[in-house]
């Protein structure tokens, strides 16, 4: 879970959000993610909820189309479409899935 959030908040966010982290001041179940998001300046409850507060176990990704294409300069290109069939989440780029 935390590789992931560390994935889509960058590494400045995460080790913000850490530095202001105080134990004595965690008395909300919310209080990382409200760190968290503070830091990312993003909205992150759809992770928090999918990935912390009730473990929807992982995505369950599906090729639901490819499309190869060449460019004028002979360049090769794939377009994928992915459905995701679990109930978890997911956010990446196409690298992070191939």
């Amino acid at each position: 879970m935390w590789w992931m959030l560390r994935d889509m908040v960058g590494d400045d966010a995460l080790k913000q959000a850490i530095a202001k982290y105080r134990a004595d001041e965690d008395k909300d179940p919310k209080y990382v993610e409200q760190l968290v998001e503070a830091a990312a300046k993003r909205d992150l409850s759809w992770f928090f909820d999918d990935w912390v507060y009730h473990d929807r176990g992982l995505p369950n990704l599906r090729v639901q189309s490819a499309h190869p294409w060449k460019t004028e300069k002979d360049v090769q290109f794939i377009t994928v479409t992915l459905e995701n069939l679990g109930d978890a989440g997911a956010e990446g780029s196409v690298y992070d899935f191939f």
